[in-house]
C-alpha cells in the first residue's frame, strides 16, 4: 500500500496536479488508470481485474520452518506430559521394564485359553454373529455371512488372544507353527504354542491362517456337535502395523 501511494504521489507532483477524490472518481480506480497509461484502455484493467475483488497488498504472513518445528516439538512435549500424568508408558519404557517378558512358569498354553475364549466373544460381537440355531444335527446349519464386510472389520480388529497358524514363511521351520497371540508388534506376533513355548514369528514373508466360529459362543457348556468355523488367510507383509495403528488405516480387500 505504501509503495502504490508513493507512486501516485510522485505522479501528481510531476504533473503539478492537486490530489482530489470524489465518489465518481475514487482513489483506487483513479490510481490504476494513472499507472496503466501504456494500456489501450486503462479503465478496462480496473473493471476486469480489480473491481469487486479482494486484492492483497502484501503477501500473508507465513510461519518459518524453525517455528513449525518448534510448534511440533511443543506438541510432542505436551503429549508426553499428558501421558505421564495419566500413567501410560510408551513402547520404549515398556520394553525397559520388561512388561512383555514372561517368566518360564507363566509360559503355559492353558493359562491363555481364557484369553482366547474372550477373543472369540469379542469377535462375535464385533462381526455381529448370531447364536447357533436350535436345529437338529442332521439339518444344515451353515448360513455364510457377508465375508467382505467381515474382512473390513477384521483388519482393524485386535488379535491378542487369537489362535494363528503359519501357512507359509521364509523360514521353513516356522511353517505349521500355531499358538495363541499374546503380543502383537508392528513386525511380529508373539505366540504361546501348545508345547508351552514362547515363539516370535515375523510378519514379513509370512502367511497366517486363523479361524472364527460361525456362530457366537454360547454361555452354556459346549456340546458334542462340531462347531462350524470360518477360515481367513492373513498376509503378513501387508499387515505390518501395530494394532492401534490399524484402527485408523484404510486397507485394500486383498489384504486378507
Amino acid at each position: 500500500m505504501y509503495h502504490l501511494s508513493m507512486q501516485f504521489a510522485d505522479l501528481a507532483v510531476r504533473n503539478g496536479q492537486k490530489l482530489t477524490y470524489t465518489t465518481s472518481a475514487p482513489f483506487t480506480p483513479t490510481l490504476v488508470e494513472s499507472l496503466f497509461t501504456n494500456s489501450s484502455d486503462s479503465s478496462l484493467v480496473y473493471t476486469s481485474r480489480i473491481q469487486n475483488r479482494q486484492v492483497p497488498l502484501e503477501n500473508p504472513a507465513r510461519e518459518s520452518r524453525a517455528k513449525q518445528l518448534a510448534n511440533q516439538r511443543k506438541a510432542r512435549q505436551q503429549q508426553d506430559a499428558s501421558r505421564r500424568k495419566s500413567q501410560v508408558i510408551n513402547r520404549k519404557d515398556a520394553a525397559a521394564r520388561g512388561v512383555w517378558e514372561l517368566k518360564k512358569e507363566e509360559s503355559r498354553y492353558d493359562l491363555f485359553l481364557p484369553l482366547h475364549l474372550m477373543w472369540q466373544s469379542y469377535m462375535a460381537e464385533l462381526l455381529g454373529l448370531g447364536p447357533r440355531p436350535s436345529s437338529p444335527p442332521d439339518q444344515p446349519l451353515l448360513r455364510m455371512p457377508n465375508t467382505q464386510a467381515m474382512q473390513t472389520k477384521l483388519v482393524k480388529a485386535d488379535f491378542h488372544g487369537s489362535i494363528i497358524s503359519v501357512r507359509s514363511a521364509k523360514n521353513p521351520a516356522l511353517v505349521g507353527l500355531s499358538g495363541i497371540v499374546i503380543h502383537e508388534t508392528e513386525n511380529t506376533f508373539k505366540v504361546i504354542t501348545t508345547k508351552n513355548k514362547l515363539k516370535v514369528i515375523p510378519k514379513h514373508n509370512s502367511t497366517f491362517v486363523f479361524t472364527i466360529p460361525l456362530y457366537a459362543p454360547a454361555a452354556a457348556e459346549p456340546t458334542e456337535v462340531p462347531e462350524p468355523m470360518i477360515e481367513f488367510e492373513l498376509y503378513g507383509d501387508q499387515f505390518a502395523f501395530r494394532s492401534s495403528d490399524r484402527a485408523t488405516r484404510k486397507f485394500k480387500q486383498k489384504l486378507m
